[in-house]
């Protein structure tokens, strides 16, 4: 019965598995981290467990990371292992993009009022509007419309 069509019964997990995905993402997208861990620890308790171990490894481990990652700084030639050399080229190479991306914005002249500042008078503005022009032509005829608060 193989007619080309691909069978119902192996699509369905296909895009059960790929609704699940793009929930999970959106999740993780728009949850703020506290909140996700919150969930994923209700949800996903091994997921959960690998994330704490991970965190208390970096606790434990805090001071020879920052040894390596220092030497490495130091004398950026130092071979450590190939793994560990190549990840550090390509932290260092997103940091250093980060650093700039942020140095841009800062310098950029637009970006310096934050978005409360921005909007912050708003209404204020519109009733200075309605204030000095109370009476107003319709846009639809050319009649005057009064305008009453």
């Amino acid at each position: 019965m193989d007619d080309g069509e691909p069978d119902d019964a192996l699509i369905e997990p296909i895009i059960s598995y790929k609704h699940a995905e793009i929930d999970k993402l959106t999740l993780e997208l728009f949850m703020n981290k506290a909140h996700y861990q919150k969930y994923v620890s209700k949800t996903n308790p091994k997921k959960h467990a690998e994330t704490q171990d991970f965190l208390y490894n970096i606790n434990k481990y805090q001071r020879s990371i920052l040894e390596i990652t220092q030497q490495l700084l130091e004398e950026p030639g130092t071979q450590i292992t190939t793994e560990i050399n190549d990840i550090f080229e390509v932290y260092s190479k997103t940091l250093i993009n980060h650093i700039k991306q942020r140095e841009l914005e800062n310098r950029n002249q637009y970006n310096t009022a934050d978005e409360d500042t921005l909007f912050a008078d708003m209404e204020n503005a519109h009733e200075n509007v309605m204030v000095e022009n109370p009476k107003m032509h319709s846009f639809w005829s050319k009649e005057r419309v009064n305008k009453h608060r």
